[in-house]
């Protein structure tokens, strides 16, 4: 192989390999960004669950409807 021929192919390489590396380093910014939203909406749907929890604690569990509470005229 010539010194021409061998440059050449090391330049074609290179511009594969070159293109390689953009292509990876853009779906990796792109999955970045997918998990930075994830995380974002994972932190928020905890925070809803901690504020139910607390809603929910708060509540007594064997609560009477409102139409069986002694005050109501329909009782």
């Amino acid at each position: 192989m010539e010194t021409e021929e061998r440059v050449n192919r090391l330049e074609e390489t290179l511009y594969f390999q070159d293109n390689m590396l953009k292509e990876l380093n853009d779906a990796l910014t792109k999955q970045q960004k997918q998990l930075d939203q994830l995380e974002h909406h994972l932190e928020h749907c905890a925070a809803q669950i901690a504020y139910l929890r607390e809603v929910l604690a708060t509540r007594p569990e064997d609560v009477k409807p409102p139409h069986h509470l002694p005050d109501n005229p329909l009782c």
